[in-house]
């Protein structure tokens, strides 16, 4: 009988109820995701499969985009709550991210042969890439106002139709012999799709007559925000860019394999972050303190992230050969060491997530000085595969551990306990 009391309890938490939503459907989208990318270097090979990987980093900085237009709409739906508010919302969004993104892309088409010399890829697939931009400014807006409104089934359902459309799409067009084009044609179709399904998701709102008018704090908050989520994506993306510049292709190529699996603790905690926002959000729009929510969703996190990194110790090449063949155990004895340095930056994705639903995101702009010293570092230490990633590890440690002490500092977060 008490068992069964504090079976209810904890499901009936919202953290953990929303939390437990996103991860089970989120994270059948992120394995959706490693099918793509695990039939991709079975069908490319390594080289081609670098090019794949060198892409994906550039859509991996895309996204940037898209986590922050997702998590400033979120926090807006929130405080907003009514639907005509919530609909000049999506009219304001619509009118000012269109424009962010039609520009970065026009950005993007001028230095695309810089780009194309550095990384070695042609510029028409540089430029063919970055169309996806379009579409990372214009989806999020919809799923801002789903993750806002908290419906977290709904989200997860369209994350899954975009994983799904992605996988089968790429699969066709590679083997017709597209190649990387097929896959980044599949990303494009999938993406439009998913939009397309999200404005039916939000059909109620959009039915409703616009309360025009301007969003207060929009502009404000979009900022830190965006250099936030920018800084965290650069961390996670950054790395098979470089190695793309300051290793051979094949070397590039392999290497794209363990730093994507690493990945999965990143891409798998965030739906937790993710559920976590709205939470607390609203009870800082509330007054209420949300101390709580943050320590159980740190938790949460370490949890799934030490499971992570146990089995990556224990299986590695049996885990690499699973996910792309035989081809790619070369670097195997590494996959544990990806796979830290991306368990330390879902610790710090939270304090980010965190600092952002309780207006606390200037301290967020040290993200900046971090991801310039990393650069830096991976640009000097970069005379073997091992030496780049432990210059990656101690980065995204030292960065974890400034985040704790601040938040330990910081009173705001013991108020509660203190009255």
């Amino acid at each position: 009988m008490i068992k069964r009391k504090i079976i209810k309890r904890i499901l009936g938490d919202s953290l953990v109820k929303g939390s437990l939503t996103l991860f089970i459907l989120i994270n059948f989208f992120n394995l959706l995701n490693f099918i793509f990318h695990s039939a991709s270097s079975r069908l490319l090979g390594p080289k081609d499969y670098g090019i794949l990987a060198a892409l994906m980093g550039m859509i991996y900085i895309f996204s940037i985009f898209s986590n922050s237009i997702q998590t400033i709409v979120s926090k807006f739906s929130t405080k907003l709550k009514e639907g005509n508010k919530i609909k000049n919302l999506f009219s304001v969004s619509v009118n000012r991210f269109l424009i962010l993104g039609i520009s970065v892309f026009l950005i993007l088409f001028i230095f695309s042969k810089i780009l194309s010399s550095q990384l070695k890829i042609q510029t028409s697939l540089i430029i063919f890439t970055g169309m996806t931009i379009i579409f990372y400014c214009l989806l999020p807006i919809t799923r801002g106002i789903l993750q806002g409104t908290k419906r977290f089934a709904t989200l997860g359902t369209n994350f899954i139709i975009e994983g799904t459309l992605k996988l089968i799409v790429a699969i066709m067009l590679i083997l017709i012999g597209l190649k990387v084009y097929g896959a980044i044609t599949a990303i494009i179709l999938s993406l439009a799709i998913a939009f397309l399904f999200s404005l039916y998701n939000i059909k109620d709102i959009l039915k409703v007559k616009r309360e025009k008018g301007k969003v207060d704090g929009l502009f404000s908050y979009s900022i830190p925000t965006l250099v936030s989520i920018a800084c965290v994506a650069l961390f996670y993306s950054i790395d098979v860019i470089l190695v793309k510049i300051f290793f051979d292709a094949e070397t590039a190529g392999i290497y794209a394999i363990i730093s994507i699996l690493g990945k999965i603790i990143i891409f798998s905690t965030m739906p937790i972050a993710q559920a976590m926002f709205p939470i607390t959000s609203e009870k800082h729009e509330n007054n209420k303190n949300s101390k709580d929510i943050l320590i159980k969703t740190l938790g949460i996190v370490f949890f799934i992230s030490t499971i992570a990194v146990f089995i990556f110790y224990l299986f590695p090449e049996l885990i690499i050969r699973i996910f792309s063949g035989p081809n790619y155990l070369k670097l195997a004895h590494l996959l544990v060491y990806t796979g830290i340095a991306m368990a330390f930056l879902s610790l710090v994705n939270i304090f980010v997530f965190y600092n952002l639903s309780t207006n606390r995101e200037k301290f967020n702009y040290l993200l900046i000085g971090f991801v310039i010293l990393e650069i830096i570092l991976l640009s000097i230490f970069n005379s073997t595969i091992q030496q780049f990633i432990f210059v990656i590890i101690l980065i995204h440690l030292f960065m974890l551990i400034v985040f704790c002490i601040e938040s330990l500092l910081n009173n705001s977060y013991f108020k509660s306990e203190i009255n």
